[in-house]
C-alpha cells in the first residue's frame, strides 16, 4: 500500500484546503483506516459563503482487496464529500471500485479501467490453484446492491449489481474503460 498526500499551498481557501491523496495497492483494514485519518485533515477548500471551490481529490489505482474495506473507504469519500478519479493507465478493480462509487463526483480518465465481479470467498481447486465460491449468500448481495444505491441510483445501482453478479472470479469481471463508458452506466459522474 502506498499513500501519497499533498496540498497546493497557492489555493485561495477560507476553510480548508485543495488536497490530493493518491491510494496505490491493496485495499483493506490498512487503506480504509489511513483514509478515513487523512480525509479527516483533508477537508475540501471552501469559499467566503462557505460553498465548496474544490474538492478533496483521491486517485485510486487497485486491483482490489477486502470488500468490508471497500465499503468503508466509499462511505468515507461519500462523508467527506471527495472526488475520486482513476488516471490515464491506472485500473481500480474489485473492491476499489466500490470504494470509488463513493465519491461526490467521480471522473475517470480515457484510459483507465474499472472492473466489476461478484464477491467471492477464496477456496483451492484440487490441483491447489485459487478459484472464487461465489455461494456468497442473500445477506452479502443484498447488502452490496444496497451499496450500489445508495452510491448511484436505485436503477442505476440494479443495473451495476445484474453486470457484477455475472462475474465470478477473482481475476475477470465487468470492465468499463475510460469516462464516456463509466458516465452512460452510472458509474462515473462526469466525462
Amino acid at each position: 500500500l502506498v499513500i501519497t498526500h499533498t496540498q497546493d499551498r497557492g489555493a485561495d481557501c477560507v476553510n480548508g484546503g485543495d488536497y490530493r491523496i493518491e491510494v496505490k495497492g491493496s485495499i483493506g483494514p490498512d487503506s480504509s483506516f489511513a483514509l478515513e485519518e487523512l480525509l479527516e485533515r483533508s477537508p475540501n477548500c471552501l469559499q467566503e459563503n462557505r460553498e465548496i471551490k474544490s474538492r478533496t481529490i483521491v486517485q485510486l489505482d487497485s486491483l482490489g482487496g477486502l470488500l468490508k474495506d471497500g465499503y468503508l473507504m466509499g462511505r468515507a469519500f461519500r462523508t467527506y464529500e471527495v472526488k475520486t478519479i482513476i488516471n490515464n493507465n491506472s485500473a481500480c478493480a474489485s473492491s476499489c471500485a466500490v470504494a470509488y462509487l463513493g465519491g461526490v463526483e467521480r471522473l475517470m480518465e480515457s484510459d483507465s479501467i474499472i472492473m466489476f465481479h461478484s464477491p467471492y470467498l477464496p477456496n483451492l481447486n484440487a490441483q491447489g490453484d485459487r478459484i472464487a465460491n461465489c455461494d456468497i449468500g442473500s445477506e452479502t448481495t443484498a447488502r452490496l446492491l444496497e451499496y450500489y444505491q445508495e452510491m448511484t441510483s436505485p436503477e442505476q445501482g440494479e443495473r451495476l449489481m445484474n453486470r457484477t453478479m455475472s462475474y465470478c472470479s477473482a481475476e475477470d469481471g465487468w470492465v468499463l474503460k475510460g469516462s464516456a463508458a463509466a458516465e452512460l452506466f452510472g458509474v462515473a459522474t462526469e466525462i
